[in-house]
């Protein structure tokens, strides 16, 4: 039985919207012919995944539409999302947890300049001013024009008492 030939679509949408409305969170639909019920097609919750409810449908040989994969569609974590993760804990001012996100971003993509900057920036602000130092310098050997970098570095250096060396290889900021 086709759905979408069976029934028309304002008695679909109807059915969905009260669905919806519904205060209880469980819904049976049946198929209707003229004034009896045929069949039961499925019962689901309205919290459950969209493909357990296709699935549910199929089973009940009700064609939906779209076919539900058989294989997992997700792909695997890159280090792009790693750093954005990073960067949210940042800002929430989860520094550890920073630390950790940019450590699978560069797990994932060694030579990701930014992941080294913004954990010598997290770093920074967990008082881990020698590791700070490192993630710049690593930033700097991947990409010798990272201004922030050598910003970064610069104010690390001079946190840690090292005057003679933090403007080294950054002498437009110590012409000030």
């Amino acid at each position: 039985m086709n759905f979408s030939q069976k029934f028309p679509l304002a008695l679909i949408s109807v059915v969905a919207t009260r669905a919806i409305a519904q205060p209880t969170p469980v819904v049976a639909i049946s198929a209707w012919e003229v004034g009896k019920a045929t069949k039961s097609i499925a019962v689901f919750n309205l919290g459950s995944p969209i493909n357990t409810s296709l699935r549910l449908l199929a089973s009940a040989q009700v064609n939906v539409g779209p076919k539900v994969p058989r294989a997992s569609v997700a792909t695997e974590p890159k280090a792009e999302d790693f750093l954005i993760q990073g960067e949210e804990k940042y800002e929430k001012g989860d520094n550890q947890g920073a630390v950790q996100a940019f450590n699978q971003a560069i797990k994932l993509n060694p030579n990701y300049t930014e992941a080294y900057g913004n954990r010598g920036i997290a770093r920074y602000r967990l008082g881990d001013k020698q590791g700070a130092v490192a993630d710049f310098n690593q930033a700097l050997q991947i990409n010798p024009n990272y201004a922030n970098a050598y910003n970064n570095r610069a104010n690390a250096r001079s946190d840690l008492g090292d005057k003679q060396r933090c403007c080294s290889g950054f002498q437009p900021s110590c012409a000030n």
